[in-house]
């Protein structure tokens, strides 16, 4: 599996948890570690990169910065900042696995 495969899986699996985070089936913190989680895995991928760039996928929003400070005291109700981010996310992910550049990859984003 190359690089882009595993962001395409990454970005499908995490749009699930960002429906589920919008009905109810996901709580805050479970969302932020969720991401947290996804982003350190992308951060710390060897790549072919300066050791001094970072690289962060674009479809990964600003979610860390919702995600700030977030701990097991948040709900739904007292964070509607990250339902807010959640909705923009879940756009921002769409529109990037529609991307031709993708779609003209060598792998099949429909199979997933």
């Amino acid at each position: 599996m190359n690089s882009i495969e595993a962001e395409i899986l990454a970005a499908h699996y995490f749009l699930n948890v960002l429906k589920k985070y919008q009905v109810g089936e996901i709580r805050p913190f479970e969302l932020c570690k969720i991401f947290n989680n996804i982003e350190a895995g992308f951060m710390g991928a060897p790549r072919n990169l300066d050791s001094k760039i970072v690289y962060s996928p674009s479809w990964l929003g600003n979610l860390y910065d919702a995600c700030d400070w977030c701990d097991e005291t948040w709900t739904h109700d007292n964070s509607p900042h990250l339902l807010i981010e959640v909705e923009k996310q879940i756009h921002n992910i769409k529109n990037w696995l529609t991307n031709p550049v993708l779609n003209n990859s060598d792998f099949d984003s429909n199979s997933i």
